[in-house]
This record gives structure tokens, sequence and C-alpha cells, in this order.
């Protein structure tokens, strides 16, 4: 089931395969709106077009209406204005999720659009380059998180939930590039035992700590950011400085 507080459960994917055969599938799809809902996939970079479930290689943001869904934000109605939206003389909720259909017209989720990442004028979908990390070494990451140094935005960040002594990041930076474009290979790889969590639950993206460099260009575990050490203080940071090379990052 898939959903959130503004409608509750929406979206829902029937498993029909066996357990070894889920375990084979690469990724799960999120499935179809369930019967009281309507969900439309919308190319919001094209002039707000309706994607077709024939279109499987556009992705787009899930927007849904039915009976299940919220009134509005408690004492927000700029919040509740922005992400509603008329079509067709029915009102929809724009999500925040990104998603793209499959062959069998099923939703695939592709993230969050607040985590959307754009490089050289190209867009990443930082779930693909996750899929391709974990891909890379399945039993030694068990999670990745991938996102932009907040400092250049044009540089990529992979967090990866692993075990250290066992992760060879330059294997799985030339796996990346293996199977991924130039523009889409992490120029940071950052070996965590766990992600910072905020009171949600959630990754807390702001507690995440910053790469850090070598100088002798060996392999290096450094602690976290002092400033963040009562959160993280816990977690190595893994960086190779043959990851990081200068010049063009796409070129890394």
């Amino acid at each position: 089931m898939f959903g959130m507080s503004e409608t509750s459960a929406a979206i829902g994917y029937e498993i029909e395969e066996s357990i070894d055969e889920l375990t084979d599938l690469s990724i799960l799809p999120i499935g179809c709106p369930l019967s009281e809902y309507r969900c439309l996939l919308m190319d919001e970079s094209n002039d707000e077009r309706i994607i077709s479930p024939l279109d499987t290689n556009r992705i787009g943001q899930i927007y849904l209406a039915g009976a299940g869904l919220f009134q509005c934000y408690y004492n927000n109605p700029e919040l509740t204005s922005r992400t509603r939206v008329i079509i067709n003389n029915e009102e929809f909720f724009k999500t925040g999720d990104l998603a793209r259909y499959n062959t069998k017209s099923e939703l695939v989720h592709a993230g969050r659009i607040d985590f959307q990442i754009k490089i050289e004028n190209q867009r990443i979908e930082p779930a693909e380059v996750e899929k391709t990390i974990i891909a890379c070494c399945p039993h030694e990451i068990s999670n990745c998180l991938v996102t932009t140094l907040s400092q250049d935005k044009g540089l990529l960040v992979a967090y990866v939930i692993g075990d250290k002594t066992q992760l060879d990041i330059e294997s799985i930076r030339n796996y990346c590039k293996d199977h991924l474009r130039k523009h889409m290979v992490p120029f940071y790889f950052v070996v965590l035992d766990k992600f910072p969590l905020n009171a949600n639950g959630k990754v807390d993206r702001k507690q995440l700590p910053l790469p850090s460099l070598s100088n002798n260009g060996s392999i290096q575990f450094v602690k976290a950011d002092e400033l963040l050490s009562s959160v993280v203080s816990k977690f190595d940071v893994r960086l190779s400085d043959r990851t990081v090379s200068k010049g063009n990052p796409s070129n890394a």
C-alpha cells in the first residue's frame, strides 16, 4: 500500500509472485490507484501534460483525487493552494512523489520531487543511482542515499550503509561507470554504519557528515564534523582520494 497523511492509502500493489520471485525483482512497483481514487502522472517539465501509461520512459509527479483527499492544511492556506490543482473539473493533490509506469501500467516510485538533482543541466534520479550502487554489492550494502554536496550542488555524494571493512570504493565507482552515465557517477562515496534519523524516523539529511579528504592519497577514516558529533560521532566516514579528481566532475 502507498499513501500519505493527505490521502491515507491510495495506491496498492497486488502481490502475485512467490517469495523467490519477489527477491529477484530489482524494483517492486507501488501498483495502481485503489477504486476510490483517481491517479494522474504529470510531466511538469512539459506544460503539465498527462503521461500515458503506455509511455514507460517518462517520470512525472503523482497527482491524486478521490473521496479520501484531505480538505486543507491547518492554518496554512498558502500550502493548501500550492498543492491542489483542478484538472478536468476535478480537484487533485500534488503529492510530491515521482513515478513512472512499467510495462503493466503499474506505478514505480522514483523518489521525491524535493530531492530531485540537476547537474550540468541534466536531471538525475537519485533512486536510479542508489539502486545501481546497491546492485554492485547486494550482500555488503544494505542501503544507500545519493544527494549533492551542500557546498557544491554540482558534486554527487553517495552515502552507503555497510561494513566498511568489506567495501572496495574503487570497485563500486568502476561499477557505476559501467552502468551509469558519466554525470550520474558519484564524486564522493561515504560509508556509514547507519543513517542519522530525525524525530519522524526519516533520514536527517542535515546531519549527514561531510566528506573529508586525506592528504596522502590513501583511504582514510575520519570522524564526523564536531558540530554533528552529538548525533553522528559514532559514524566513520570512508573516502579514498582516488575517488576524487580535479576538473569536470562528470569525468571523475
